[in-house]
């Protein structure tokens, strides 16, 4: 088991104190209310606020897990750093928003390929969950190689492992619509389509096609009330530019992705370094004001070969280095 770091919270864990003895139960209960984006900007504000500030998100980082974990709270955060696994899902994202109504019933967690069996005996030795499901949901199999389901108490856990030569984002951006692109490590948070999140939308992907209307697999089964869903930008009654689910993003362009993280110790930024990662969110695009929409798309040639059935891929060096193939 690797050796234990606690978060880089302050010593004082947002307390009152006697230069802040009326406001802060005011403040705090203000700061439950933001997103973590938000929290992570009036840290910037003053030592007394930063310190109610992380408080609040170590709060509410506990309060998303303790559901699952019950007592094991350290002991999972401990695995989580030794194994390399990242939570994702309804879970991850409400650390984001914040939780708004009911706390989610699923916790997901994915792992390496190498730490699925350790993960697996932690789950049932400490924390007395049993196994129901070997069966991944068909909208993600292709991009999972091992997978569990878990339950106890009306609680569910899943861990999905990627394959030997993936990484863990293989999974995540598989995901049913980008609400659900989202990664959470020990000490960090990280979302795709920032802006489209922060007003309260988000966009089906491929993936999505394969969820039947009376079954749940992410934001796609479920009834949130704060996020709208839409197969494309239609709605925006506008041209999609470099937003359209049909271009291809590398994981360099930051522009795309959004993080937050309160432990520099497990930054959940490690995630993204070096990798030559990239990924659409579909072959076609509907929106009639888009330029690069299918009726127009159509008629360009499809040439053998090419893998265009997978939405997220390693780029290739050859066409990294713009060598002809």
């Amino acid at each position: 088991m690797a050796h234990r770091v606690r978060p880089n919270f302050p010593d004082n864990d947002g307390q009152r104190d006697e230069h802040f003895p009326y406001a802060h139960d005011v403040v705090a209960s203000v700061m439950e209310l933001l997103t973590v984006d938000d929290l992570r900007s009036m840290c910037h504000t003053s030592r007394r606020i930063r310190a109610v500030a992380l408080a609040v998100i170590r709060r509410r980082f506990n309060s998303l897990l303790g559901p699952y974990v019950a007592s094991h709270l350290m002991e999972f955060v401990d695995m989580m750093r030794f194994s390399g696994a990242v939570i994702t899902g309804s879970i991850a994202r409400a650390m984001i928003t914040g939780v708004h109504g009911m706390l989610p019933l699923n916790l997901n967690i994915v792992v390496p390929y190498e730490s699925f069996r350790l993960f697996d005996k932690f789950i049932h030795l400490e924390l007395g969950y049993s196994a129901v499901s070997r069966k991944a949901h068909p909208a993600v199999a292709p991009a999972i190689c091992r997978f569990r389901e878990y339950a106890y108490r009306g609680r569910v856990i899943t861990i999905s492992a990627a394959r030997p030569t993936h990484s863990l984002l293989h999974i995540i951006l598989n995901a049913p619509t980008t609400a659900d692109m989202v990664v959470m490590s020990a000490g960090g948070v990280a979302w795709f389509y920032p802006v489209w999140l922060r007003r309260g939308f988000a966009i089906r992907t491929r993936s999505s096609e394969f969820v039947a209307i009376d079954h749940e697999l992410g934001l796609s089964g479920e009834h949130a009330r704060d996020i709208r869903l839409e197969h494309d930008l239609e709605f925006t009654k506008s041209p999609c530019g470099l937003s359209c689910p049909t271009l291809w993003h590398h994981m360099e362009d930051t522009s795309f992705r959004r993080f937050v993280d309160w432990d520099r110790d497990d930054s959940v930024t490690r995630l993204f370094s070096n990798i030559d990662l990239e990924w659409r969110l579909s072959p076609e695009c509907t929106n009639s004001r888009c330029s690069y929409r299918v009726a127009v798309m159509e008629r360009n040639l499809y040439l053998n070969g090419a893998h265009y059935n997978e939405d997220v891929k390693y780029m290739p060096p050859e066409i990294r280095r713009r060598l002809p193939v």
